[in-house]
């Protein structure tokens, strides 16, 4: 068998992506459109094994790659500290999404914070307090220089910039409505990125002279605590599946959303956001934006330039709004009938006129208002609606392509399969694939 040329062959990368949710997908994408915006030349194509599970990259793992000669890997699933450890000492470059620096410094500051707190009521204390300071001030200036240098050469750290997502979220919720307050719900289990995000919040809205409320209690008291904030209410959640959470429990104290409590989730994933009722607002992450550095970056690192940024950052892509937060708006009456109306018939052969003749109001209006509150097209939302069937329909079913195409409204299987790849950067075959 005739042998490939060292040099013509192409360049094996392990890429550990979760495909089974919607941040995994859209990481995915990013990848492949950065692939398809630079067009390399046959020697620099990739051959990209996609590995499952947050610690894919095992030692073994690690022993093969280096067997097989591969030449990067990018992990966008927050590795543990033994997967970062075996990723540095391979020598491979990689590129590697993490918990974000502002975590550790969060809870640096929030500490200084307290002892500063204490310094100002326990005068006596004044010399321990101090000394607390500095051990704060200190440890705080190792957390960022260790934070701000990469482990190894090979490796350059991505993260989500929780602060941008904080803000987009407060910006979003102040411009719509003047609310009487404020509130943050995190996760259940309290990680720091959910703290992060509930803090960063809180300063967003202090820069615009407003208090913000935490939840800190069990779940159990989630209700009674949102009944007992002033009306309108708007909350922010730490992630879609809380801002869920949040709404049951509002709707189960008879409160009205959003009339009486509007709830803003972070993420934006269809899982959460268009499963609940009424369909919840969400900030857009820009996972897209962190495949595509990622790739960007492990391409810098295989070209031998070390030179670039060790530290790369994605943050929000606009608000994905929904009835949660929309009747804030004096034209946005029949906005929500026309997302109840797609939601039941998306997968029937219409079109944006047919919608607007559904509701009695003209085209031009429904696309106005459409593009007014929610930044995008009627056509956008049917098309979306249509593609959450097919997914749903290849993870479920073992219907053919075409038979999937006639059941999801759209009239050729060829532009599905082209829309489907340009869309979450994947075959359908591959979809069901992983999704089996």
């Amino acid at each position: 068998m005739k042998q490939v040329p060292q040099n013509r062959r192409k360049r094996r990368i392990f890429a550990v992506v979760a495909l089974n949710v919607h941040s995994g997908q859209r990481k995915l994408a990013g990848i492949v459109r950065y692939l398809n915006d630079r067009q390399p030349s046959d020697e620099e194509k990739w051959d990209i094994d996609i590995l499952h599970g947050k610690d894919a990259v095992t030692d073994t793992a690690m022993r093969r790659a280096v067997r097989e000669g591969v030449s990067g890997i990018i992990q966008l699933n927050y590795p543990s500290p033994e997967t970062m450890r075996l990723v540095a000492r391979s020598g491979i470059p990689c590129v590697v999404e993490t918990s974000g620096q502002e975590s550790l410094k969060s809870k640096v500051e929030s500490q200084k914070s307290k002892v500063e707190s204490r310094k100002s009521k326990v005068k006596s204390r004044k010399s321990k307090v101090e000394g607390r300071k500095s051990k704060v001030e200190n440890r705080l200036s190792h957390v960022a220089c260790r934070m701000s240098t990469p482990s190894s050469s090979n490796v350059v750290r991505i993260i989500c910039d929780a602060r941008e997502l904080a803000r987009e979220a407060a910006q979003n919720l102040i411009v719509r409505q003047s609310f009487a307050s404020f509130g943050f719900v995190g996760t259940p289990e309290g990680e720091s990125w959910s703290s992060e995000r509930g803090a960063f919040f809180k300063e967003a809205l202090a820069e615009r002279g407003h208090e913000c409320a935490v939840f800190k209690s069990r779940r159990a008291g989630l209700g009674s605590w949102l009944a007992s904030l002033p009306r309108p209410a708007a909350i922010c959640a730490a992630n879609d599946s809380t801002a869920r959470e949040v709404a049951n429990a509002a709707l189960d104290k008879g409160l009205r959303i959003p009339d009486d409590i509007a709830v803003l989730g972070i993420d934006d994933d269809p899982k959460f956001c268009l499963s609940a009722s009424p369909a919840i607002s969400s900030v857009v992450q820009d996972f897209e934006s962190c495949g595509y550095q990622a790739a960007e970056a492990l391409q810098r690192l295989m070209d031998g330039d070390t030179t670039g940024p060790s530290l790369l950052r994605y943050g929000a892509r606009g608000v994905s709004i929904r009835e949660s937060t929309l009747s804030s708006s004096p034209h946005a009456d029949f906005v929500p009938r026309a997302l109840d109306w797609i939601d039941a018939n998306a997968c029937s052969y219409i079109g944006a006129a047919d919608v607007a003749r559904a509701l009695g109001v003209s085209r031009q209006m429904l696309d106005l208002r459409f593009r007014e509150l929610l930044r995008t097209t009627v056509h956008a939302v049917l098309r979306e609606r249509r593609l959450e069937e097919v997914k749903l329909l290849l993870s479920t079913t073992n219907m053919t392509v075409g038979r999937i195409t006639e059941q999801c409204g759209f009239t050729s299987a060829g532009h599905l399969k082209n829309l489907f790849r340009r869309t979450f950067g994947c075959s359908m075959r591959d979809w069901r694939k992983a999704g089996k």
